[in-house]
């Protein structure tokens, strides 16, 4: 019974966060789509994805690793100091690195050159989720505090937005405000996690830090693998198409991101859970993920089908104008958060049980595939291809991994938990 309102008040808090993250700056963008138009909003939010991989790299997999190594050891404070401080001094090298590779393709690319301000001022961004300890929050189970803390953050972000963006040309500076409310919001959870914790910071051994990136190298490909299968869509269509045509696919990607959000929020509270329960035994596991199934159909089929329906109302409240493009783009994508909802039951599974190769060879897949048809279909197709293609990879990725268990690991397999009981 405690361990079920431990969870419950785990997703609670994590709910905070993913309402923090993808539904407040929502109320921001049908003002900024008014002040700075649709074809500045498009460069907008290509720069945010061209930052999204930056976060990945620098990343590294610790969101999985991090929070496995912190549920484990969430009694014992030297250990949990010992992975803070790796965790935050191999994540600030790699920051180091990605921001002179972004210095170098900005001076690279005519295109960039022209907007190096907006690409220079989005790299907070990856600070800020550099800084945010989300993962030690998510490993102990314990997300009050820096949920708080986040949600407040985007509060900032959004006021700062309505404030200061003033005309067309405040463009450049939109993604600042999101990543210094991002850096205030890591720097605060930081402190508050030193504290409540009795977490503290030692400088890692040359060595330590060379061990961390080696160990997670394997997974880094997968996650960054799985990123890219999942979110190459806008940067392939920015590289190739109008800033219009940008601006319509972006309105749907943060429509998307807000719909996705359960899925993302439920796999994000479960882990924890499920790490803990493969080290009991897969048939306790199975139960849970069988439990874990029937809430996805029960949440995420009338989910999809209401955003197909409503798609035409879901984008006028977004953008506070009728547009018929990303209307007939968000019908396409509607489903997408119910295929990535129904791979977290074989996902978690593959992670839980550190089949890493496999998950890697998985993910790689569905970037390989993701990339290749984006560039076939966003040249025929435009926004419409990237948008079909991100529903087909989505399917791609979610039946390999079961067929892979099935195939590869017979005894862990998870089909059973679409059986009807």
């Amino acid at each position: 019974m405690r361990q079920k309102r431990s969870l419950f008040k785990n997703f609670s808090w994590l709910a905070t966060s993913q309402v923090a993250n993808v539904v407040i700056p929502l109320v921001a963008y049908p003002y900024l789509l008014r002040t700075i138009d649709i074809e500045k909003f498009g460069l907008v939010v290509f720069a945010q994805a061209v930052v999204t991989y930056f976060v990945y790299v620098i990343d590294f997999g610790f969101s999985i690793t991090a929070v496995r190594e912190v549920s484990i050891n969430r009694d014992n404070p030297e250990k949990l100091s010992a992975v803070f401080s790796n965790l935050y001094v191999t994540k600030l090298l790699l920051l180091l690195v990605c921001f002179g590779l972004l210095l170098l393709l900005i001076f690279s690319i005519p295109d960039w050159k022209g907007e190096k301000w907006l690409f220079i001022s989005s790299f907070t961004i990856v600070a800020g989720q550099l800084l945010l300890p989300l993962w030690l929050f998510q490993g102990l189970e314990k997300m009050k505090g820096v949920a708080a803390m986040n949600f407040l953050s985007k509060i900032g972000f959004v006021l700062m937005v309505l404030l200061l963006v003033r005309e067309n040309n405040d463009y450049k500076w939109v993604n600042l405000y999101l990543g210094s409310s991002q850096i205030v919001a890591g720097l605060g959870g930081i402190a508050y996690g030193m504290w409540k914790f009795s977490v503290r910071f030692s400088f890692p051994s040359f060595s330590d830090i060379r061990k961390q990136i080696t160990h997670n190298q394997p997974l880094f490909v997968s996650v960054f693998a799985g990123f890219v299968a999942n979110n190459s869509g806008l940067f392939i269509l920015g590289l190739m198409a109008d800033p219009v045509s940008i601006g319509y696919y972006g309105i749907v990607e943060k429509i998307l991101l807000a719909i996705r959000a359960p899925a993302m929020l439920l796999y994000q509270s479960v882990f924890p859970r499920v790490c803990v329960l493969a080290e009991q035994s897969f048939e306790v596991l199975l139960s849970f993920l069988k439990k874990i199934t029937r809430l996805i159909f029960i949440g995420f089929i009338p989910l999809g089908i209401g955003v197909f329906m409503l798609s035409e109302e879901i984008v006028w409240l977004f953008a506070g104008q009728q547009l018929e493009t990303p209307a007939t783009l968000l019908k396409i994508v509607s489903f997408a958060p119910l295929m990535a909802a129904l791979n977290i039951p074989a996902c978690h599974t593959m992670l839980a049980y550190n089949f890493k190769k496999g998950y890697a060879a998985i993910t790689i897949l569905g970037a390989l595939f993701n990339i290749s048809f984006n560039i076939i279909f966003i040249s025929l197709f435009a926004a419409y291809g990237a948008a079909s293609i991100a529903l087909a990879t989505e399917m791609l990725i979610t039946m390999v991994l079961y067929l892979y268990l099935e195939i590869r690991h017979k005894n862990f397999s998870v089909v059973s938990v679409f059986k009807l009981e």
